[in-house]
């Protein structure tokens, strides 16, 4: 096959709940691609039928996250996907990007079709069930009712039994959602609702997960599999290889529907046309059903025996890392510094996340904090992400901040077609429906393993809320530092928060040279006065007069109460470049407030002003000195001035 000019970029849409068939899957694909031909973005939801409606949206909104214009083709990986109206959504949103689609196990005139003929794998399995075990009363445990694999499978039985001359009873089919825990229960109610003549002879659920767990409920009631009842599943899983006893079950060939799927992609790419196929289902026996070694059974066990200790490490090795992650995470307080948390501890330590691992994130998670977070829109992403974990084999770790999610992945299409070809992994980051942003794996021998992207996904959500707490904490205690910086009387900032605010200045004096501001003091007249004649209560509205007109002369200047009639306000920028018509509107307002009748409205402030010269802490307590000492200079013209008036 001839190599693209360009690599080209695959859009994958599927389920990890269904990683097992969805892994094989992804391996007979890729290895039907030449080298350096495709990457693969992989939108891995996990929306099941126990979610809540807000959280299998929230997980079905990773299908949204890609801009379908900028892929060359999409494969919808129907198996697992369950839920119609995801579906009917993908589908319109891949027609839409007019791009070549493969839709496997999903029928639509619209793009090229790879079917698993569910049916004949299921048919045989029957089949072999009546003929070589005698069963006459079965029972069906269905997927969803809406759910073209599971009716497909459900129609092989059917057709099976009717073939010799055997039926389905109404109260034996019992539809799942694919939910083992409404399996085991309504085979605990056959067991205890119904008498022994009435109990069916065989389970035949739609996949090997129902079947195993089938096998549990039937001996926790006393019973034995295959002695008191056959049961058998759908799937061909490895788990359900090892399992005891082993599960008869359907191989749907998933490494060749992955090859296929490939052929049927590139077809479409070179030529333009559409193409349907049809994949062949093998039936196999198990243990389920009587039949001894028709799996390798005991080699497989014996493998899985021989692998423990190293499957034990790992596993411990995985929750380890995913534990390190967490605390990372919660290390930081503030959003603004997350990035720089994580970065550098995923800088020290590579764990099963792989070589290639990006957590990208709306830098909307700094308002998880606040109270009113709730009203953000629900299942949609921002336009740009902040790269809060970037690596890829050691490149561009924490040069790049943020990226755009059409590119999905920082500096992508730079470096896309000199690498070889890749499945790259996205799981999406939400919280109560809203979306903050998405993590992605590279391809990397934990691709296979289903349980990993599931429990990292998670435990990441998890986190996330956990940090929601950090950063309310965090939110309260800046609300506890304003009040405890906040004058109660005038709302301007206090002396604390004014020598605070001086040793900041400092610091910067020190390492910026920032020494281009000036210094005001001011000194309310009269106050005494106005407290000992008119009371306390007036005295605190002249106050609060005094400052008002300060903070409206000096609005772009830090002003901070430091006593009871003292103010003090720091000059920079603006304010400091006009300081001086600043002091001569401040000293017209002042002569325009005498106008007024009453007493608490007639502003009187001595003020003193000195600009900074120098860049150490002695020059700035030097420069705070000469205010002062202006400002009394000042004071004492005043009082001059207005012992010649009628107050």
């Amino acid at each position: 096959m001839r190599k693209p000019k360009s690599k080209r970029r695959i859009a994958v849409f599927g389920n990890g709940f269904n990683g097992s068939n969805l892994g094989g899957f992804i391996e007979g694909l890729t290895e039907a691609i030449p080298p350096k031909h495709a990457d693969f973005f992989l939108f891995m939801s996990h929306a099941a039928y126990g979610h809540s409606e807000t959280q299998r949206m929230a997980e079905n909104s990773i299908f949204d996250l890609p801009d379908l214009k900028t892929f060359d083709a999409a494969i919808i990986y129907g198996p697992g996907l369950n839920f119609v109206e995801a579906i009917e959504k993908l589908c319109d949103k891949c027609a839409e990007a007019e791009i070549p689609t493969v839709a496997v196990g999903i029928q639509d005139d619209r793009f090229s079709y790879v079917a698993v003929d569910n049916y004949t794998g299921m048919y045989d399995l029957v089949e072999h069930l009546i003929e070589k075990h005698n069963v006459k009363n079965v029972s069906f445990i269905a997927g969803s009712m809406e759910n073209e694999d599971s009716n497909a499978r459900l129609q092989g039985a059917l057709d099976a039994l009717s073939k010799h001359n055997l039926e389905l009873k109404p109260e034996n089919l019992h539809y799942s959602n694919w939910s083992i825990l409404s399996a085991a229960d309504f085979i605990g109610k056959v067991f205890t609702d119904r008498k022994p003549k009435d109990y069916p002879d065989a389970f035949i659920t739609a996949n090997d997960m129902l079947a195993m767990f089938a096998v549990a409920q039937i001996n926790k009631f006393g019973f034995n599999v295959p002695d008191d009842f056959i049961v058998s599943g759908f799937d061909a899983t490895s788990d359900s290889q090892v399992f005891y006893p082993s599960i008869a079950t359907v191989d749907q060939n998933q490494k060749e529907i992955g090859k296929t799927t490939a052929e049927a992609l590139m077809n479409q790419l070179i030529s333009g046309e559409k193409v349907n196929k049809l994949i062949k289902c093998n039936a196999y026996p198990g243990e389920s059903c009587g039949c001894e070694e028709c799996r390798g059974e005991n080699e497989a066990r014996r493998s899985l025996g021989r692998h423990k200790p190293e499957k034990t490490l790992a596993d411990r090795f995985t929750t380890d890392r995913i534990r390190e992650i967490e605390k990372t995470i919660l290390q930081s307080d503030r959003y603004s510094n997350l990035a720089k948390t994580m970065q550098d501890h995923f800088n020290k330590n590579i764990g099963h996340e792989g070589p290639v691992f990006y957590w990208l994130l709306d830098s909307k998670v700094a308002k998880l904090g606040e109270l009113n977070v709730g009203d953000e829109p629900k299942f949609e992403y921002a336009s740009r992400m902040d790269v809060i974990v970037g690596r890829d084999n050691g490149d561009f770790a924490a040069s790049v901040t943020d990226v755009g999610i059409k590119e999905l992945l920082p500096e992508y299409y730079q470096y896309k077609d000199d690498r070889d070809n890749t499945v790259y992994i996205l799981l999406p980051s939400y919280l109560d429906g809203i979306m903050y942003g998405y993590s992605v794996f590279g391809k990397n021998n934990m691709f296979f393993e289903e349980s990993y992207y599931y429990s990292f996904h998670e435990r990441l959500i998890c986190t996330l809320e956990a940090y929601k707490k950090n950063l309310q904490l965090t939110n309260l205690y800046d609300k506890l530092a304003d009040l405890m910086h906040d004058d109660p009387l005038t709302h301007v900032r206090n002396r604390v928060a004014y020598e605070k605010y001086k040793s900041s200045l400092e610091e910067k004096m020190v390492t910026n040279n920032e020494c281009d501001f000036a210094i005001i003091l001011f000194d309310i007249n009269n106050l005494k006065m106005i407290n000992d004649n008119l009371g306390h209560e007036l005295g605190d509205e002249y106050i609060k007069n005094c400052c008002k007109l300060i903070c409206t002369v000096f609005k772009h200047s830090p002003v901070f109460r430091i006593g009871g009639d003292e103010f003090v306000a720091v000059l920079k920028g603006d304010d400091y470049n006009n300081r001086g018509s600043l002091i001569d509107t401040f000293r017209s307002s002042m002569d325009e407030s005498i106008k007024n009748e009453s007493l608490v409205e007639r502003v009187s402030i001595a003020c003193g002003m000195a600009v900074m010269v120098g860049d150490t802490p002695e020059a700035l307590n030097e420069t705070f000195r000469i205010a002062d000492e202006r400002m009394y200079m000042n004071k004492a013209m005043m009082k001059k001035q207005m012992q010649n008036m009628d107050i």
